[in-house]
């Protein structure tokens, strides 16, 4: 209830144009960076400019002096530091996990397709919502994790087992 009652002093303070609070804060982040991506929409700012950007916006638009590693939001953050180019890239590695991973899990029966399908479904869901408040790549240990998951589960989903060849028997020779 005490955090319902924070977001609710915080709805109000950014209804009267205050962006002093933690809400108002990441609402201030959101329009600097589309004010950013509208400024660079194809190919974006760098990785490099997040900082500068978010500095300048501040200070110029709400006259505050703060600064973020990013912007609160892992595809507004692509859209500023990559572009339409690199966000359409990002989108694509995220649609595609999905939809294999939903594929296998429509037409396998086997168990550890069904596992591995659902390792990607589960990180791509875990990706996509935290992304929407937060990072979405671009940390080591994010990067990290996301590509072993993904990756395994891939394998595991996959479905192309080989098996070992055989040696051929040895002649065994008959007991006189």
């Amino acid at each position: 209830s005490e955090r319902a009652d924070f977001l609710f002093s915080d709805w109000d303070a950014l209804a009267k144009g205050d962006h002093a609070t933690a809400t108002g804060l990441r609402v201030a982040l959101w329009q600097i960076g589309l004010g950013a991506f509208r400024d660079a929409p194809i190919f974006g700012h760098g990785i490099a400019a997040s900082q500068a950007l978010m500095k300048q916006g501040f200070h110029e638009q709400f006259g505050m002096a703060m600064g973020f590693s990013h912007f609160h939001n892992g595809f507004l953050t692509a859209l500023v530091q990559a572009g339409l180019a690199g966000a359409i890239t990002l989108a694509a590695i995220f649609a595609v996990a999905a939809w294999n991973a939903a594929k296998v899990l429509r037409v396998s029966a086997d168990p550890i397709e069904r596992f591995g399908a659902t390792m990607v479904a589960v990180t791509v869901i875990v990706y996509l919502i935290g992304g929407m408040t937060g990072i979405l790549l671009g940390h080591d240990i994010l990067d990290s994790t996301f590509m072993v998951f993904v990756v395994s589960g891939t394998y595991l989903a996959s479905g192309r087992q080989q098996r070992l060849p055989q040696e051929p028997a040895a002649a065994i020779a008959p007991a006189t």
